[in-house]
């Protein structure tokens, strides 16, 4: 299962993309409402540091991403790059503060786009479409290919 989220190599299906793709969004939902109550009451330091943990998951959406672009028989770079990178963007410049503006909203304070960080945002959000859309809906190659053999003819893990 650890190869899932750390090897680009080989290729997934569907079924097991969408296993690790909830994995994911579920644990880092998790280490968020633990870590952002903590982290963000140190101002720009634990803003930098959820950053970084963010960091973390990404790698692991990144392996899932490669696998299920090999499946398809697609070579994973420049896809993944035009995936992620809107979102690591919009991220960074929410993290520094740059096109955002920190807002107290019932009691909390929350970082809220301006122009800039709202252009940011609708991209990236395009972009995850088509991720989803390319990684979790539409279907792989039959038979191997140049990154494996077709995982619908293996066992699953």
């Amino acid at each position: 299962m650890k190869e899932l989220f750390t090897d680009a190599r080989g290729r997934i299906r569907r079924k097991t993309w969408w296993k690790g793709f909830l994995i994911i969004v579920v644990v880092s939902l998790l280490v968020g409402a633990v870590l952002s109550p903590l982290l963000l009451a140190l101002g720009l330091l634990g803003r930098v540091l959820l950053f970084a943990v963010s960091l973390v998951f990404l790698y692991g959406m990144v392996m899932l991403g490669s696998k299920r672009l090999h499946d398809r028989n697609k070579d994973a770079m420049p896809r993944l790059a035009l995936f992620y990178a809107p979102t690591v963007l919009s991220q960074l410049l929410q993290t520094l503060g740059i096109g955002w503006q920190a807002m107290e909203v019932a009691g909390r304070t929350v970082m809220v786009p301006g122009l800039i960080g709202g252009i940011v945002l609708w991209v990236s959000m395009a972009f995850a479409l088509w991720a989803l859309i390319e990684l979790g809906f539409l279907s792989g190659g039959t038979g191997s290919n140049r990154f494996g053999e077709d995982p619908k003819a293996l066992p699953s893990p």
